[in-house]
């Protein structure tokens, strides 16, 4: 879902406009991989450190599309979901 998320923003960036609430309300819905320290590989979902990076790594170009818009209306209109989506897959990460 993630990818798909992040596919749609990297070529359709300039029109989505209102659309980076729902977005983000649907990034905000995606349990991010859990990495839990029981084991020295694998976590109890099966995710490897290297998952939870990578996940990052693609929400994060989502943030990246959205905090380069050049619309002062829709980026005033998105922050707040914008800034609890991250905090969200920040938290859910395990980074401290």
């Amino acid at each position: 879902i993630v990818s798909s998320i992040c596919e749609f923003v990297e070529s359709c960036t300039p029109e989505i406009r209102s659309g980076w609430r729902p977005l983000f309300a649907a990034l905000r819905c995606v349990r991010p991989p859990s990495v839990l320290p029981q084991g020295p590989v694998h976590g109890a979902s099966g995710c490897t450190p290297r998952d939870s990076v990578g996940h990052l790594h693609v929400v994060r170009d989502v943030f990246e599309a959205f905090l380069t818009t050049d619309n002062v209306l829709v980026f005033a209109n998105a922050a707040i979901d914008c800034i609890l989506c991250l905090l969200k897959h920040v938290k859910g990460s395990g980074m401290k």
